[in-house]
């Protein structure tokens, strides 16, 4: 390969890796929030529903007492198999890693060292990756998409939408939307 295409080819791999970290950083961003938001709405449930049983607001419907008494052990329970407060702290470590990498990228003179370092990181990383929830994923493909100013790519129902948090999508991507011509 001639001395003229090489900055080329360094330009192009630096900002696939660029691409991939701020993909990265970004999915764990959202998955970050969801846990944290769940881990946070367990606690909710507990501290609302011991205070509503401690005010005795709910004494002459015995069912409401029984599901008061009930909702702390089962929210707790929730959130200790579930593991909410866990996942959202690998979660906040695994995208300040991709930042980590992404800062490591950034400047004018990139060495090939360099570049093959933050691959080999980012590949480690991901191998320690927790499983990915792919409907999720192909979003923040979309808003990297809309970030740098083009049309997202891939065309996500509404239901898979709802669900991005919740279930691990699995089978065929999304398909791709159909650009218009003009």
């Amino acid at each position: 390969m001639s001395a003229e295409k090489q900055p080329m080819r360094e330009k192009s791999r630096k900002d696939e890796l660029i691409w991939q970290c701020r993909l990265s950083s970004l999915y764990h961003e959202y998955r970050e929030g969801f846990l944290d938001f769940c881990h946070r709405l367990v606690f909710f449930a507990i501290i609302t529903s011991s205070a509503l049983l401690v005010l005795g607001l709910f004494g002459s419907s015995p069912k409401i007492v029984t599901l008061l008494t009930l909702l702390p052990a089962i929210s707790a329970s929730l959130d200790l198999v579930l593991k909410f407060s866990i996942g959202a702290q690998t979660h906040n470590f695994l995208k300040r890693r991709f930042y980590h990498l992404e800062a490591r990228l950034t400047g004018n003179k990139i060495s090939d060292k360099t570049l093959e370092e933050v691959e080999k990181e980012m590949v480690q990383l991901m191998a320690d990756e927790p499983p990915g929830y792919r409907v999720l994923l192909c979003h923040c493909s979309n808003l990297m998409d809309i970030e740098n100013d083009e049309e997202p790519r891939l065309q996500i129902s509404k239901p898979k939408m709802l669900l991005r948090n919740v279930y691990r999508f699995t089978g065929t991507p999304p398909p791709q939307i159909e650009k218009q011509k003009n």
